[in-house]
């Protein structure tokens, strides 16, 4: 992840900070290039979207293991999807 303010950002971390950016820019429109607060906008969209599918992802492939009806037992705590 980034790194921000001495910690790293987590996608929600990161997605809430663009949130707050865009509708600033929107706010202070004559401030701010044109295109900003879409462009923030924007990016906050795509990482959640790509956080989404990237959980969906690793859901199926746990599947396929077939380790992970045992996860409550500690089955997957070594797999390298976690």
């Amino acid at each position: 992840g980034r790194r921000h303010k001495g910690g790293i950002m987590r996608d929600t971390n990161l997605v809430n900070a663009l949130r707050e950016h865009a509708e600033w820019a929107e706010g202070n429109q004559w401030e701010t290039p044109i295109t900003l607060c879409d462009d923030l906008a924007e990016a906050a969209d795509l990482i959640e979207d790509l956080a989404s599918d990237r959980k969906a992802l690793i859901n199926e492939l746990c599947q396929y293991c077939g380790k992970y009806k045992q996860a409550h037992e500690g089955a997957c705590d070594e797999c390298r999807w976690r």
